[in-house]
């Protein structure tokens, strides 16, 4: 279920939305891509958020349930 979670590029999206909004800051922009893993493995997801104060990006790696996030 985690590499599920983490490959569903919706989902990511909605999860970084939600991070900018609680922090109560300025979203000027989204952008979103499904990471090619290799043929055996669940590709991941890059989203990139620009905000009016900074940026926010998000990268998952199903393979080892990780989620890398900078705010």
């Amino acid at each position: 279920r985690a590499t599920l979670l983490l490959s569903d590029r919706e989902g990511v999206m909605r999860w970084v939305q939600e991070a900018a909004n609680l922090a109560n800051m300025t979203v000027l922009g989204m952008l979103a891509y499904d990471l090619q893993a290799n043929v055996s493995q669940v590709p991941g997801v890059s989203v990139v958020l620009l905000l009016a104060e900074s940026h926010i990006t998000c990268h998952t790696f199903p393979e080892t349930r990780l989620v890398a996030m900078d705010i």
